[in-house]
């Protein structure tokens, strides 16, 4: 049995991922023979949203009544303990597929009004690998009559080669993060990450820092995009990237794992808002009737094994044996005052690799019909994953504040206001 339906392998040159008929899930990405994402085999559930996606709501939202265009919901709790629904709808739904393609695959989902989320959509997602790595484009149209508020996120486990994420090196060019109550719930302070133990502005080992934080105030290129990068002691690095429809940015180090997969990767994740945007409006996405929203993110391995002179075999080392490219290590910052910890409490996530490159060159030029990488502003362990795949004959070889309305003349997103 494959819990996860239809397995859709897609495949460019040396790249490999599988795509799950349920929740649309990317099940594995492997390049060169090495993991991009820490995984899951074919006859496993994905474990704490291991690399789902995250919709009409990301990461949680606190239990209760809320309401929008004039229409009453009742958010029940999937994680009891915070009283939170966590990661959305669509994630353990069948998906409709669209196209198949070497290289490609596009799934879609349309979610019908439920009592947590009382609004007709329709989301739409292509994997797509390419010479610059897998590229993931998001659309969510409005099917109903009056406006619909979302947020989205995807939640990729990043994997390292070595046992453990500590000795990698984490770069995540963001100027502020949100602080959380003990439900993990947003409490409206939106602090600096300057001289906080969750600063990786510059690149900084992870070794001993817990994350489970929301990022916002993304620093971006010419091109609008975002870019954070992992680099583990062994010197393979993972750049993910993100478009302007991706105002935040989530760092889950998988402490609260089971041990097994406890730090043994590092959760990455683009998100179009913070925690409990439903309630709180932040961040939150308005669609009229009948416009689409358009998001892209990617993610792509790039180098090979580094070992600087002096340096032995893998593992991680200690503290500060060699600077990561592009500069020397930052500097051990003091514990912030407000609690950091912001998403995935009951996700399993490792800790990360450096994050550099630009995200323009992670995602690369338009493709002659593809979708644009820019937005206008919105108002809005080696080969194989863990556990491998037994079945691999059986895949499909060939994948309280009303938001800005969103028209169908715009779309994306800006970038992380001071209130997250």
């Amino acid at each position: 049995m494959q819990p996860s339906g239809r397995q859709i392998e897609i495949t460019f040159e040396d790249q490999t991922a599988v795509v799950t008929e349920v929740g649309a899930t990317l099940r594995n990405y492997v390049h060169g023979g090495v993991a991009v994402v820490e995984g899951f085999a074919s006859h496993e559930l994905p474990d704490a949203c291991r690399n789902q996606v995250c919709y009409p709501w990301v990461n949680r939202v606190g239990s209760g009544e809320w309401r929008y265009s004039e229409r009453i919901a009742q958010v029940g709790a999937d994680n009891v303990v915070t009283a939170t629904s966590n990661h959305g709808l669509a994630r353990w739904r069948p998906f409709s597929v669209d196209e198949i393609a070497a290289h490609r695959c596009t799934l879609s989902l349309v979610l019908h009004p439920l009592p947590d989320y009382p609004f007709l959509s329709k989301f739409v997602v292509t994997y797509e690998l390419g010479e610059r790595g897998l590229r993931v484009t998001s659309r969510v149209e409005n099917l109903d009559e009056v406006d619909i508020p979302f947020s989205l996120g995807f939640h990729p486990y990043m994997a390292v080669t070595t046992p453990k994420i500590d000795g990698a090196w984490l770069t995540i060019p963001a100027q502020s993060y949100v602080a959380v109550d003990a439900r993990m719930l947003p409490t409206g302070d939106i602090l600096k990450v300057e001289a906080s133990a969750v600063d990786f502005r510059r690149p900084r080992r992870v070794d001993g820092v817990e994350l489970d934080v929301t990022y916002g105030d993304l620093e971006r290129d010419e091109a609008g995009m975002f870019t954070a990068s992992l680099r583990d002691a062994d010197g393979h690095e993972i750049q993910v990237s993100q478009d302007e429809a991706y105002p935040y940015f989530q760092a889950f180090s998988a402490d609260t794992l089971a041990p097994a997969r406890r730090r043994t990767s590092l959760a990455l994740e683009p998100m179009t808002a913070p925690a409990d945007a439903l309630r709180t409006g932040q961040g939150l996405i308005a669609l009229a009737p009948g416009s689409p929203w358009t998001g892209v993110w990617g993610v792509r391995r790039v180098g090979g094994p580094f070992r600087p002179p002096g340096r032995g075999g893998g593992g991680g080392g200690s503290g500060g044996d060699f600077p990561p490219p592009g500069g020397r290590a930052a500097p051990a910052a003091a514990q912030p005052s407000s609690r950091a910890f912001a998403t995935n409490i009951d996700d399993p996530v490792p800790v990360a690799r450096l994050i550099t490159a630009s995200i323009s060159s992670l995602v690369g030029p338009r493709p002659p019909g593809g979708p644009s990488m820019a937005h206008p502003r919105r108002t809005d362990r080696r080969a194989g994953d863990r556990g491998g795949d037994r079945d691999a004959g059986a895949r499909d070889t060939v994948q309280r504040s009303r938001a800005p309305r969103v028209d169908a003349s715009r779309r994306g997103g800006a970038g992380a206001s001071a209130k997250e």
